[in-house]
């Protein structure tokens, strides 16, 4: 089950000081900054040559998907039948894809007859045939993925998922021919830091097109669009935009079809922040009461390639200010491992007791967390007219 259910907010605050200055909080929270997530919605709605789907798996709070559903994001891409159920539930009218290409038995049925799905994608014939068993010509599309291999991805998707090309042109025919709505798919991976691999994607797709007698009329170039952190430099969205814009419009799809994306982190990196206190500090150590089985997951996971812009909040006397100095981090469990792979730089003089904001949190934060040790951030309120700490342009 998503550990959703008390992570929607009611709770309004004008700034992060406000919110210290009440709460006082001696746990993590989770702050909202609606505005932002309503921006990247209009740049995707806008720039996107097709139609944004949502990647629930980056942050399933039920506030980013009511945010991102009042921009106007219609079309939800789902990994799990819980996934499904959640943003069916939230949001009966939502378009939802189930766009892992393996299953449990039995999520597909539940998904087609419970929840109204008719996309879904695969990347095996054994899976093929679990989704025709469970679904009706005529009314389902599936897409068939194919493996798109790309070294400028922070993380790569080939090695697990994706079909060879003649695999996937097989497929799409079977498909075709028993009646179903023929889809193509790819998907270059999770910050994909060069617009071309998307490129290379499409054109693998082109030679896959030219070999297919049924006219396909859905493709879905997958998520990967990157976001920035700080000593990461990545082009804008639009630049990914324009070259898949420039591509598609050449490529033999039907002359009525429909591009499809599936941003996740994108969309929602930058429309959250969260609060963390300073437990201890020991010389150059910092203990925190979060850490890599709570918020910071990626940070571990990336190796300390993503790490996330700060600013100290001190309660009731001047900020620090000190020289920045290199701090090793750790979370508050128990567990040796808790503890960021490099270290972070905060103001010398930074003590037991401060607060630390960090932002651009929203991807990969709340969905990546355990509760290991019984640590389990879970607080989510709403900034009203602060902005966090930002590395966006």
């Amino acid at each position: 089950m998503l550990h959703t259910s008390h992570a929607n907010t009611s709770a309004h605050y004008a700034t992060v000081e406000a919110l210290i200055a009440e709460l006082r909080p001696a746990e993590p929270v989770y702050c909202l900054y609606p505005d932002r997530l309503r921006a990247i919605s209009r740049r995707f709605i806008n720039g996107f040559p097709g139609r944004t789907l949502y990647a629930v798996k980056a942050n399933p709070f039920p506030a980013v998907i009511d945010v991102l559903w009042e921009a106007g994001i219609r079309c939800f891409d789902t990994a799990s039948l819980q996934e499904v159920e959640f943003v069916n539930r939230r949001h009966p009218d939502a378009e939802l894809f189930f766009m892992a290409p393996v299953r449990l038995r039995g999520a597909a049925e539940r998904a087609y007859e419970c929840h109204g799905v008719r996309r879904f994608v695969v990347d095996h014939p054994t899976e093929l045939e679990r989704i025709m068993a469970a679904t009706t010509p005529g009314e389902t599309t599936i897409f068939i993925r194919v493996a798109a291999g790309n070294s400028d991805a922070f993380y790569e998707f080939a090695s697990k998922f994706g079909a060879t090309p003649d695999d996937t042109a097989a497929m799409i025919g079977h498909v075709a021919a028993a009646g179903y709505e023929p889809g193509l798919a790819f998907n270059t991976g999770s910050m994909v830091m060069d617009p071309a691999a998307y490129e290379l994607g499409l054109e693998t797709c082109r030679g896959i097109l030219e070999r297919v007698s049924a006219p396909v009329r859905h493709l879905d170039i997958g998520g990967g669009f990157p976001w920035v952190y700080p000593d990461i430099e990545v082009p804008e969205v639009e630049a990914y935009f324009e070259r898949v814009r420039s591509i598609s419009r050449t490529l033999p799809l039907a002359d009525d079809a429909t591009l499809y994306c599936e941003p996740g982190r994108a969309l929602c990196a930058d429309g959250l922040s969260l609060v963390v206190q300073v437990l201890v500090r020991r010389d150059d150590r910092l203990y925190l009461n979060d850490g890599i089985y709570g918020s910071l997951s990626e940070a571990n996971l990336s190796g300390g390639e993503v790490w996330y812009p700060t600013r100290v909040i001190r309660d009731g006397q001047d900020a620090p200010d000190g020289e920045p100095m290199p701090f090793t981090i750790f979370g508050p469990t128990c567990d040796s491992l808790d503890r960021l792979p490099r270290p972070v730089l905060f103001p010398a003089d930074i003590a037991e007791g401060d607060w630390i904001e960090i932002g651009t949190m929203g991807a990969y934060s709340n969905s990546s967390r355990t509760a290991f040790n019984g640590f389990f951030p879970d607080t989510l309120v709403e900034i009203t007219r602060g902005s966090p700490p930002t590395s966006a342009a």
